[in-house]
């Protein structure tokens, strides 16, 4: 009679398990995606260094230069997309192996401009203009997308998709998943995927801004 019993117990929990709606356990799974996107904005410091044995002589000639450079600069941005990062007035100095101390040589100004458009392809002309008005500094070219928000939208997306495509693979026949818990599983990183920056103006590759994402997701297993 007991072993009827039991039989009728085990029976009544095996067909709860496989009615429609019943749990029928968890799936849990890791999805990566996705996405680029051609950068829309460049940042470059340009600007000039000039030595001479005067420092307003010195001065003189690093404004006339850096007065043109703005010119063409507002040519392709709006000026508050121009300002000074650096700017140094002073005697330079070197080693006088003969008298065996440092000697004072001529006045040193330099003064460098960061400068950031959107015309991407315009980049590489403001340079070789700025160069042919006097800038011998030109350095830290980066390139970047503004917003960075629909990318990461995009990866994110095909981060879950992925997620969803591994669990229809693991799940039973006959069940249906449900998401119990969803959380990211590494932050997202924008990163620049970019050739080499060429030594010419001229030649430089913008490449693209690579977005990844990466999602935890935990599916419940319900029965059809």
């Amino acid at each position: 009679m007991k072993h009827i019993l039991w039989l009728v117990i085990a029976g009544s929990f095996a067909l709860a398990l496989l009615s429609p709606g019943a749990a029928a356990g968890v799936i849990e799974v890791q999805g990566r995606g996705e996405a680029l996107a051609s950068p829309d904005k460049v940042t470059v410091r340009i600007g000039v260094q000039v030595e001479d044995e005067e420092a307003q002589a010195a001065l003189a000639e690093t404004n006339a230069v850096m007065e043109a450079l703005v010119d063409i600069f507002l040519e392709h941005t709006s000026e508050e997309n121009i300002h000074t990062v650096s700017f140094d007035l002073r005697r330079s100095e070197h080693w006088d192996a003969d008298q065996g101390t440092m000697v004072s040589g001529p006045f040193r100004v330099r003064h460098v401009m960061e400068v950031s458009l959107h015309e991407i392809e315009a980049a590489a002309a403001m340079i070789d203009r700025s160069v042919e008005a006097g800038a011998n500094i030109v350095q830290n070219i980066h390139y970047s997308v503004e917003d960075t928000k629909a990318l990461q939208e995009t990866a994110y997306a095909a981060a879950k998709e992925q997620a969803r495509w591994k669990a229809e693979q693991l799940k039973p026949r006959g069940t249906v998943l449900e998401i119990k818990a969803i959380r990211e599983a590494e932050t997202v990183t924008p990163q620049l995927r970019t050739m080499e920056d060429a030594a010419a103006a001229g030649t430089m590759m913008p490449g693209q801004m690579h977005v990844t994402a990466a999602v935890e997701v935990t599916y419940r297993m319900v029965q059809e």
